[in-house]
């Protein structure tokens, strides 16, 4: 995964409350700090994952997937891989991984 491209992504966001605003100026300056390797579980400081709600057309049900290790419902999602193109193709196939589909969409809200 190129940190170019994740540092595009992050500053096309706009965040929507200070405590966000605050989360990307960190994830910003963490992909910026360790270009090469922030994706990588063996960077000792963290690493990026990715994550994706999984909701019907109706927009009526989510799916979620109970942790093994947290004990708690969460959105399906995982680690991201060099091979990765970039974080939400990340998502998308940690999403169908997880679901046991590769029928999923990636619908990004619009920027």
């Amino acid at each position: 995964m190129d940190a170019l491209t994740v540092l595009r992504q992050l500053d096309r966001h706009a965040p929507t409350n200070a405590l966000e605003a605050d989360h990307l100026a960190r994830t910003h300056a963490f992909v910026s700090v360790h270009p090469g390797n922030f994706w990588r579980r063996t960077t000792a400081i963290g690493h990026i994952t990715a994550s994706a709600f999984v909701v019907n057309t109706e927009h009526s049900h989510a799916l979620l997937l109970q942790h093994a290790a947290l004990k708690r419902w969460l959105q399906l999602g995982g680690h991201v891989d060099g091979t990765d193109a970039d974080p939400q193709f990340a998502a998308l196939r940690e999403a169908c991984e997880e679901a046991g589909t590769d029928a999923l969409t990636l619908v990004s809200a619009p920027d």
